[in-house]
């Protein structure tokens, strides 16, 4: 019954704040429609603590990057895991596949608050990185990337997707990763969402300087070892698989592609 009520919580929000935000989108300045953005994500963490008893705790607030510009490298559990970010950030530029833009509503939106959209056709992904992460360097805006680039499975490991390191040498800022255990409550497969504590933990940044397959080795140390910690500090119990080759997302909901 908790179930219902939230995901029925939740699509009704959405919905509205869809109706009523998409006038916004139209309006010159992108900051309006940002702040409304900011208060469906935070009213989506309000009805996650009050009816599906999911709380939220943020770690490592001192390596967020406040006043300053980061590439955010987030562990990918659900798509809820983008919102919950968004809620702490709402300056955030996120990458996302350019076939969102074809989504009614949603392109309009994704380019209004100016995500970084990637179309991989052709060869161009690199290309679009760059040029849409320059332009919101140039907003003093931090970037957002998923380097696994789909949703693997709660404890599943897979390879990181080399485009966080391209954006690094592009842009020469620093990485911050994040770990997450919110699958466990809010699984992306699942209507059903589990009572409990869940952890979204920011880390300590991989400064810039590094060859890529060094980087690339400690960044997926840092986010799969502290993601293993939190999934085994909320009671999970499954054997943790090293590298699976997991179905990857349809390509209209895919985020980070490997560029």
């Amino acid at each position: 019954m908790t179930s219902l009520l939230f995901n029925f919580y939740f699509y009704t929000l959405t919905a509205f704040f869809a109706l009523v935000g998409a006038p916004l989108a139209l309006l010159r300045s992108p900051m309006p429609l940002r702040r409304w953005i900011f208060r469906w994500s935070r009213s989506v963490r309000f009805g996650m603590k009050h009816i599906a008893g999911i709380t939220l705790e943020i770690r490592g607030r001192e390596f967020m990057p406040k006043n300053k510009t980061a590439i955010i490298a987030s562990k990918h559990h659900s798509y809820v895991d983008a919102v919950l970010l968004y809620s702490e950030m709402p300056d955030i530029a996120a990458v996302a596949m350019a076939e969102l833009a074809d989504v009614p509503f949603v392109g309009l939106v994704f380019k209004k608050l100016g995500m970084i959209m990637i179309d991989r056709s052709g060869g161009k992904g690199a290309h679009h990185l760059a040029s849409g992460a320059g332009r919101a360097i140039k907003q003093s805006r931090s970037i957002l990337i998923y380097p696994e680039g789909y949703i693997p499975e709660v404890g599943a490991r897979v390879p990181f997707k080399k485009g966080v390191w391209h954006l690094q040498q592009a842009s020469g800022l620093a990485v911050v990763p994040v770990a997450t255990n919110i699958g466990l409550r809010w699984s992306q497969n699942k209507w059903v969402k589990t009572r409990g504590h869940a952890v979204v933990e920011f880390l300590a940044p991989v400064e810039p300087g590094m060859d890529r397959e060094p980087f690339m080795a400690e960044l997926e140390a840092r986010i799969e070892q502290q993601t293993d910690a939190l999934l085994a500090e909320a009671g999970f119990k499954r054997p943790l698989t090293q590298t699976v080759a997991q179905r990857p997302m349809p390509a209209n909901l895919a985020l980070i592609p490997d560029v």
